[in-house]
């Protein structure tokens, strides 16, 4: 196959020329400090891998320069993801830098492993397939699959060509014979195909809408259950059946669950099969809700229980039955503006309060509020777009948001689903699941703890969905089984919290009862 990969110009137009001694290469490199100062070192890497882009190289010295900044950069990669990957939206000043210089490097690298083969390539010309090298295979997908890993923390979207280039490369290995022959003896099930299906999996779990900390529980899941996909080019005869994707090869698309697209009769497409990572993951669920079996070794100290369950049963979703649009979106043409997080949402909810009775607040500050346009909607969320970098709200994926209007005798509470921020204009983008347009502000205490008191919402219970009533709290307030007293004087209840719904960074939510 003829391989069309987007590379930078040879043209030997830079502000130096490359260092391109080995040595020096070295000593350059072990005097970058990463963690110290991860954005500075990554910027001078990516500056030289620039450099060297853009200079003629023999391929085998091209390859032993790369070898040495991947090893570099890979090293870095932990210590940059920690500046900018668990931040609130929008991104601002030094966290911003941080996500350009790790997506400049995972180019960089990526560029640089692609003009190897693509050299390689025009020296098979005439004399049939090129052979390309297992690892040279290897290195492009991991590079390539760095900047998704970019894109998905960052929430940036993905750079264009990356998938095109996936999809030819692992074409590339499957003409060459080599796409289920293992990487090294030590990971004989890793194989180029296996590391194709999982960032068709990755792709396919919606990673825009991950918790802060989820892309890596996601990968530690990839690593244990990818190999258990199946890729076939024939069409299946029920294209729309369940766990099942079409991966378009010969687009920049990513994979899309056949439910959700229209295959022609001869497209050029692979077909992802899910069923036996459905099977085994469904398995996996039921063995956590029956308790015989547990977060493993490996995510235990970085997750709850609860939460843990809720992020598989959301794999299981995504791979198995891909949820399906079922309202009609109307196109936006109005703002809203939005307050973020229990704080604001209270002091938003009690001053509504405070008018309807013709109260007088006492002088406090206003609530941090921000203008946002609808860009779509339905009767239960609404795509947003934030505007401006300089918004006085700050966003992530989980977290709980006010609907503020005017007039209004109620704000509607709503939860951040999914988010995509474009560096380039500074617009966030963002979805929001609305959870409730008659919430209430109510104020709880907890008998078993002196009487502990704290502010909550209650949600009522939302038609066909829910049989009962919500309470949303700040992290780590309650738990199940926990007697409450909700309100207070003679209008107070008392309730007990049956079990834990959801949970993010900014809030849980509890299902309760109250007790006669």
């Amino acid at each position: 196959m003829a391989l069309k990969l987007s590379l930078l110009p040879v043209d030997q137009k830079s502000d130096r020329a490359p260092e391109l001694d080995l040595a020096q290469v070295k000593a350059l490199i072990e005097g970058l400090l990463f963690e110290e100062q991860p954005v500075e070192s990554a910027r001078a890497l990516g500056e030289e891998l620039e450099r060297l882009n853009h200079w003629k190289v023999d391929p085998t010295a091209r390859w032993h320069l790369l070898e040495e900044y991947f090893a570099a950069a890979a090293g870095s990669w932990t210590t940059l993801d920690k500046v900018y990957s668990n931040v609130p939206h929008p991104m601002r000043g030094d966290v911003a830098d941080a996500a350009d210089m790790a997506m400049a490097v995972a180019t960089g690298v990526a560029m640089g492993y692609k003009r190897i083969l693509a050299d390689l390539s025009r020296m098979r010309i005439g004399f049939g397939q090129p052979k390309a090298p297992a690892l040279l295979i290897h290195r492009c997908q991991q590079c390539l699959a760095r900047i998704l890993a970019v894109s998905y923390l960052s929430f940036r979207p993905v750079p264009p060509n990356t998938w095109f280039e996936l999809h030819q490369i692992y074409l590339l290995a499957r003409d060459s014979g080599i796409a289920n022959t293992p990487f090294s003896e030590q990971t004989p099930g890793f194989t180029p195909e296996v590391a194709y299906i999982q960032v068709l999996l990755l792709a396919l779990a919606n990673p825009y809408g991950f918790l802060p900390g989820q892309i890596s529980l996601a990968l530690i899941f990839l690593g244990d259950y990818a190999h258990l996909a199946k890729l076939t080019d024939t069409p299946p005869v029920h294209r729309m059946a369940s766990a099942l994707a079409v991966v378009p090869i010969s687009s920049d698309q990513p994979p899309l669950a056949a439910r959700k697209v229209e295959v022609p009769e001869h497209a050029v497409a692979l077909y992802l099969h899910c069923y036996d990572v459905v099977f085994a993951i469904n398995r996996h669920v039921q063995e956590l809700e029956a308790g015989t079996a547990w977060p493993g070794a490996a995510v235990s100290d970085s997750i709850s229980q609860p939460q843990y369950l809720n992020f598989v049963e959301r794999l299981l979703r995504e791979w198995g039955v891909a949820p399906t649009r079922q309202e009609m979106r109307s196109a936006g043409n109005r703002t809203v503006m939005i307050c973020a997080g229990l704080g604001p949402i209270f002091r938003a909810m009690l001053d509504i309060d405070e008018g309807r009775r013709g109260i007088r607040a006492a002088e406090a500050e206003p609530v941090p509020k921000a203008e946002c346009t609808v860009v779509n909607q339905t009767d239960g969320g609404y795509s947003l777009r934030l505007e401006s970098l300089q918004a006085d709200v700050e966003l992530r994926v989980g977290e709980v948001v006010g609907l503020l209007e005017a007039r209004q005798r109620k704000v509607p509470v709503a939860v951040v689903r999914w988010l995509r921020f474009d560096g380039v204009s500074g617009h966030t983008r963002f979805g929001v699941e609305v959870l409730s347009t008659g919430a209430e502000l109510i104020k709880l205490s907890i008998p078993a703890r002196h009487g502990l008191e704290l502010p909550a919402i209650i949600l009522p219970p939302a038609m066909l969905t829910d049989e009962h009533s919500t309470l949303i709290v700040p992290p780590g307030m309650l738990a199940p089984d926990e007697e409450l007293q909700l309100g207070a004087g003679g209008d107070s209840e008392i309730a007990i919290v049956t079990r834990l719904v959801e949970q993010t960074l900014s809030f849980e939510r509890y299902e309760f009862i109250p007790v006669e």
